[in-house]
């Protein structure tokens, strides 16, 4: 029984602050932007089948059925309960947020106290990462990106386990699900290429053969619809001080992508271990340019400098150069090390923060072993060493704790903005800016009301120093 404590206290604890995150998702009311058309469009198929096929050409740089079909099931099954749209999609971004804390969970196998500790410390890095956060602040209506996150995970948590027969079909169901939803989901193949390369037990080669198999079928059926990759100019992102929107982005680096591509990669690898650049804009550029900064960018930066030290700590003494030498956390580490990488190479095109989660939660994950490591090996420091050692995690793990109080503050901030938007879209005085098919005019009017009446915190009335704190 006593052995069992730690593992029932990290998971109590898991739960505590993903019901926090869950509940602040929550009150973020279904956007107008990237989801009305969506919820038009789904709603007004003459059938599932026919919506799917439609959407399989529905962009020439998307493939993405599967969004529509989840939206127009989700819809109906809000008008056959007869509840309102923010529930039910809300209630799925929630559950999302508790599913993916579980699953990053499940995945470390804790088994004793000084997993306890270093889950601590990890399970901050994760809620207060930019990349993971970023996935609750969109609904889309339901955040796709969270959605692939969730998958991944969970694919890490049967790599890492016992080689079971259902593994291989799971995997696959989620890889096929994934590639579906949206083109990030490739990197639910980067899980099980890279756990099977490591020699992690719970994934075999044959697993992997079966899952490149489906990736190949993915690119191919792209390639027969005429759709290709989402490419510069499709979203808009930074290059060194400036914001680009798309078609500036296009216009300066369209012609010659090669550099623009390789920055931003680089600069999605950077924004995962040191939390700069963000959306591509360097702000310690800005810093030295203009001899000033936000606070959130030295808190956010010192947090990030602090546990990417202890993974280069980690990396360097403690795993071994020889791969037969590697014990099963050194598996794990080296995964999470090819999944932050393959992530920048994933996010080479545009850089946004939702589009790192995967990567946040690997970074995260990698955190967990490099902290334990330390850790274990106190006993053997001298007493300078280990006080440095408890000033470097216990400052860390603060400043990410601070880190994660603000994404609820972000949240909410998030929520007021959806609110007035729908008012904004469709303004009660202006009648011919409302949409004049009665079915989508229904809808609109039905989904601008749910917002409105939504309870939440005007921006007026949260604090306004919070900003210089957390808001980037």
């Amino acid at each position: 029984m006593r052995s069992l404590a730690p593992t029932a206290l990290a998971f109590v604890l898991a739960l505590l602050i993903a019901g926090a995150l869950a509940h602040s998702a929550y009150q973020l009311p279904v956007q107008h932007s990237d989801n009305f058309d969506l919820m038009v469009t789904a709603s007004g198929a003459s059938s599932t089948a026919s919506l799917f096929v439609s959407s399989l050409k529905a962009s020439p740089t998307t493939l993405r059925p599967v969004r529509f079909v989840q939206t127009r099931w989700l819809m109906a099954f809000a008008d056959w309960q007869r509840l309102p749209y923010n529930v039910v999609f809300g209630g799925v971004h929630a559950g999302l947020a508790i599913a993916l804390m579980l699953a990053f969970t499940i995945s470390l196998r804790l088994s004793g106290w000084t997993d306890l500790a270093a889950f601590g410390v990890a399970v901050l890095v994760l809620v207060g990462h930019h990349g993971f956060a970023a996935v609750f602040n969109q609904a889309y209506p339901i955040n796709h990106f969270a959605q692939v996150a969730l998958c991944a995970s969970t694919t890490l948590a049967l790599a890492v386990g016992q080689a079971r027969r259902y593994n291989g079909a799971v995997v696959l169901v989620m890889l096929v699900y994934t590639l579906l939803l949206i083109e990030y989901g490739v990197l639910v193949w980067v899980v099980v290429a890279g756990a099977v390369l490591c020699g992690l037990p719970g994934l075999s080669r044959r697993i992997a053969i079966a899952a490149t198999a489906v990736l190949v079928a993915y690119f191919l059926m792209r390639a027969v619809l005429g759709v290709s990759m989402p490419g510069i100019g499709n979203h808009g992102s930074g290059f060194g001080m400036e914001f680009y929107n798309a078609s500036d982005l296009a216009e300066r680096f369209g012609a010659h992508p090669i550099g623009f591509l390789a920055y931003t990669a680089v600069g999605s690898v950077l924004s995962i271990l040191f939390s700069e650049p963000r959306l591509g804009l360097y702000k310690s550029l800005a810093l030295f340019a203009n001899g000033s900064a936000s606070p959130v960018f030295f808190i956010h930066v010192t947090a990030s400098l602090l546990t990417t030290g202890t993974l280069l700590w980690h990396l360097g003494k403690r795993v071994p150069r020889n791969p037969e030498d590697w014990c099963h956390r050194d598996r794990v580490f080296v995964t999470c090390g090819l999944l932050v990488l393959a992530n920048g190479a994933v996010a080479s095109a545009y850089m946004k923060d939702e589009m790192l989660a995967i990567g946040a939660m690997a970074y995260a994950t990698a955190v967990f072993i490099a902290v334990r490591a330390a850790i274990e090996r106190v006993p053997s420091m001298s007493v300078t060493r280990a006080v440095m050692l408890a000033v470097a995690l216990g400052l860390g793990g603060t400043l990410w704790g601070f880190r994660t109080v603000g994404v609820h503050y972000r949240l909410r901030l998030a929520a007021a903005s959806a609110s007035s938007e729908w008012v904004m879209s469709f303004p009660p005085g202006e009648p011919d800016r409302w949409p004049t098919d009665s079915r989508v005019r229904r809808l609109a009017l039905q989904l601008r009301t749910e917002a409105i009446e939504r309870r939440v915190i005007a921006r007026e009335f949260l604090p306004r120093w919070a900003e210089r704190y957390w808001v980037e």
